[in-house]
């Protein structure tokens, strides 16, 4: 037999299902004062939900108390209101919504409950379409004026028939004139149909080039890594003197030879990431992990290399809760992050790793001091392959994939990153997200499969 729920378990499950919803979800007294607000709601509005509690809703009201005042006469009837509003976010952005509100009993008082859905893409899908039968109807009543002027001008032409035969001759030309200008509108929409064919045939031929370029990187990357495994212990075999004692300059040569090769194999990695990341194929192991631990495994890890170039590694550490994430990709993107830090940032220069709570998200920061990015490459630094072309980073050399994985990693885990730089020469702030309660699709997919 099924146990009944608790009302604090019915509170508890009603109260994340808020959370999960893809609505904006408000709650507030009669008197307008928002008692309860869910994520979607804080993220349409631009508040925090911290600075929606106790705001009246008034505040996000385009139209103030006009419409809810309308509704709270109905609600306050028995009924259900459902109508459409404005609301404004904090930027002072206006953002339609279809508004469903009801009044509920709350902890023995009576609120209103209301759910609003973003309308905004589908206004500005009607404002498109209605745009469009604005243009057709001008070339409808443009080409009606034609027709009528043709008419009229066949109708001069017939008049001028019965005169003198020079006028039907002058007719006829005129006649031929436009027969002509008929003929080339005809040509030029065979011409612009045979255009939009060439190129859905050529967008054809793209999808598919770009589906042999993911199978020829997966396979190639693929192949050129069975060899290095062994390519690599047979080398450190050799420097260690298992196969016999080497002079210095004999280990000097191995040595370059074994960071080529191990610089081969991460870039056939990155590939091989770049392959799975666009066929969807990337594979994650979530578990509940705490994230500095992650970060200071990271940077033990890059701890030689920042030391060889003398650039000090500093880790400020905040309180924060277990995350649900996949501890070894969440490691790859903290060590590509370092990595790419460490590459733009001169010697005797600061690396600096934050990480701290904001709201429901574990928040992980990398600032360093270096070149910086100038602002028109940032829109474009997570894109495969783009790498900024200026003097400052000309003896850098690198895939460009690493940031990109980074991007692909953190979407997978429902978080965010982004970067941020006050210019060349300015230093250089890479920042991510990832969601501390709510669970990465992928994850939730594992635990059906288990289950």
């Amino acid at each position: 037999m099924k146990k009944k729920e608790t009302a604090e378990e019915i509170e508890t499950r009603l109260r994340t299902l808020s959370e999960q919803s893809n609505d904006a979800i408000l709650v507030y007294g009669l008197d307008g004062r928002i008692i309860d607000a869910n994520k979607k709601a804080a993220e349409m509005t631009g508040y925090k939900k911290k600075e929606l509690l106790g705001m009246n809703v008034s505040k996000l009201r385009a139209n103030k108390e006009k419409i809810f005042s309308k509704a709270l006469k109905k609600l306050k009837n028995g009924d259900n209101a459902s109508f459409e509003d404005i609301f404004v976010t904090r930027n002072k952005r206006l953002v339609p919504a279809e508004i469903d509100a009801r009044i509920i009993r709350r902890e023995g008082e009576y609120v209103i409950r209301e759910v609003a859905k973003d309308i905004s893409k589908e206004e500005a899908l009607k404002n498109k379409v209605a745009e469009r039968e604005n243009k057709l109807k001008e070339k409808i009543e443009e080409l009606k004026d034609k027709e009528a002027r043709l008419k009229k001008t066949t109708r001069a032409l017939t008049n001028m028939l019965k005169d003198t035969e020079k006028e039907r001759e002058a007719s006829e030309e005129k006649a031929g004139e436009l027969a002509e200008e008929e003929q080339k509108i005809k040509d030029s929409r065979t011409a612009l149909l045979n255009m939009m064919k060439d190129l859905n045939e050529q967008m054809g031929r793209l999808k598919e080039l770009d589906e042999m370029k993911v199978r020829f990187f997966s396979m190639t990357s693929h192949e050129l890594k069975t060899p290095i495994t062994p390519m690599k212990m047979q080398l450190e075999m050799l420097m260690g003197g298992d196969l016999g004692k080497l002079s210095d300059k004999q280990k000097q040569g191995l040595d370059i030879v074994l960071r080529n090769a191990l610089r081969l194999e991460g870039l056939l990695n990155d590939l091989l990431d770049i392959s799975r990341i666009e066929s969807k194929g990337m594979q994650f192991k979530y578990k509940k992990v705490d994230v500095n631990s992650l970060v200071k495994q990271a940077v033990q890890t890059m701890h030689e290399t920042a030391k060889n170039k003398k650039i000090n590694l500093a880790v400020k550490q905040g309180k924060i809760p277990n995350t649900m994430c996949d501890p070894d990709r969440i490691q790859q993107v903290l060590i590509n992050l370092l990595s790419n830090s460490l590459k733009f940032t001169p010697e005797n220069g600061t690396i600096t790793i934050r990480t701290e709570k904001e709201d429901h998200d574990v928040k992980v920061s990398v600032s360093d001091n270096g070149i910086g990015i100038p602002e028109k490459h940032l829109p474009k630094i997570f894109s495969a392959f783009y790498q900024v072309e200026q003097p400052a980073t000309k003896k850098y050399k690198g895939t460009g994939l690493g940031l990109t994985i980074c991007k692909a990693i953190v979407e997978a885990h429902n978080g965010t990153i982004w970067v941020k730089s006050p210019g060349a020469g300015k230093g250089t702030i890479f920042t991510f997200t990832l969601p501390v309660k709510v669970k990465p699709e992928e994850a939730k997919k594992d635990e059906k499969r288990r289950d």
